[in-house]
């Protein structure tokens, strides 16, 4: 378990060093604010299955999880002594004078050398076991469902277009995210990934189309009851009436588009 675990944190931060290098250009409101991606240990499988292992040792109705959680595990930071050396264990529950009647039978329980070894590898399994990690993204330190909404529509939308380099297609990835997000960082992002995998988008988005120099643009038009799709590309001045009055400010992108290419 261990050694999977290594092998499995080893990968996640290269994989995750690389996705920060990615995302380390955006800006998230004003000030610069760093995405970071880190792995916790999930105790509470850990907790559960050693509270279930000393049930059963005690085979005893009465035993209640909550006493044998509060001689085990008052808080998080015993699980790592305990750990580093199993015999810590033993002195937690010798030293308890919680619940009497559980605190005593604990303490049989544990100088029993077979029983403790048990209870010890029962912690190293669950806590090294891969299927208990979880990953975390953070914002400046605060996890990403403690941010605001708009703050986290605008880092998932990031890291699902910066991370991998299979197909991928987005369902109007301009929902609830503000102008200035889409054009200063989402369309760069857009541009700088395209060039690694293909991206299909659909959006009203002018900035995105255009501003993101799409390679093919579909236009999709509900003609009796079928739908029509007709391939086009930004170049193509013919087609542009189709669709230029389904983007939002279509025109404008367009100008941006042609003063920044010194297009006529």
């Amino acid at each position: 378990y261990k050694e999977k675990y290594k092998g499995y944190k080893k990968r996640y931060d290269e994989v995750s060093i690389i996705l920060q290098g990615k995302l380390s250009s955006l800006q998230l409101q004003e000030e610069r604010k760093t995405i970071t991606f880190n792995i916790e240990i999930d105790n509470d499988t850990l907790i559960c299955n050693s509270i279930e292992l000393v049930k059963e040792a005690l085979n005893d109705e009465s035993a209640r999880a909550d006493y044998i959680k509060r001689i085990l595990f008052e808080d998080d930071t015993v699980i790592q002594e305990y750990l580093n050396e199993k015999d810590k264990i033993k002195e937690k529950v010798e030293k308890s004078n919680i619940a009497h009647k559980h605190s005593s039978l604990l303490k049989e329980l544990v100088n029993d050398p077979t029983f403790l070894e048990k209870l010890y590898l029962i912690m190293i399994k669950n806590f090294y076991d891969i299927g208990n990690i979880r990953a975390q993204t953070k914002l400046d330190g605060k996890i990403l469902k403690n941010t605001s909404f708009g703050e986290r529509c605008s880092i998932v939308i990031s890291i699902i277009i910066a991370a991998g380099t299979n197909p991928i297609l987005i369902d109007q990835p301009d929902d609830h995210l503000d102008g200035k997000f889409i054009t200063e960082n989402l369309v760069p992002l857009i541009k700088r990934q395209k060039h690694n995998r293909q991206i299909i988008l659909i959006t009203r988005d002018a900035n995105i189309v255009i501003g993101g120099d799409a390679e093919l643009i579909n236009i999709l038009e509900v003609k009796g009851k079928k739908t029509e799709i007709t391939p086009s590309t930004i170049e193509n001045s013919a087609n542009r009436e189709k669709y230029i009055w389904i983007l939002d400010g279509g025109t404008e992108a367009f100008k941006k588009r042609e003063q920044k290419y010194n297009i006529d």
